[in-house]
């Protein structure tokens, strides 16, 4: 089973500190979220080239925290959308469900951390 956050990333991201962690992945999501939303206008209106832009913005954000199956499915859509790719709508609009669902996971992850933090429980425990 794959995580939608690597904890061993965040945790060396944010030095241990879960509340700083939880509030890394907040800031992924207010970023990733209206990226997710442009990807699927830019991919209805057919612009497959800032399609490729924003997938890899999204790819660089979700890596910086550990958002790897973010960051993955960014990848695949970014290589979908190259100049040279010849995907066709169906495989990129295939793709582009693959980042929305990867984006929920995280969000359910954000929102199992918080929990956690707001009980005191930590994120970073055995």
């Amino acid at each position: 089973m794959s995580v939608a956050v690597d904890r061993a990333r965040i945790q060396a991201v944010c030095g241990g500190d879960d509340a700083l962690a939880v509030e890394l992945i907040g800031m992924l999501l207010e970023d990733a979220v209206p990226i997710v939303d442009a990807l699927g206008d830019c991919l209805q209106s057919n612009d497959i080239a800032q399609v490729n832009e924003l997938a890899h913005a999204l790819k660089g954000i979700a890596g910086n925290v550990g958002a790897a199956n973010l960051r993955d499915a960014a990848a695949r859509l970014q290589t979908a959308t190259a100049p040279d790719a010849s995907s066709t709508r169906d495989v990129l609009a295939g793709e582009l469900a693959i980042v929305g669902a990867a984006l929920e996971d995280v969000r359910v992850t954000h929102r199992s951390w918080e929990a956690r933090v707001a009980a005191n429980a930590g994120i970073f425990a055995p």
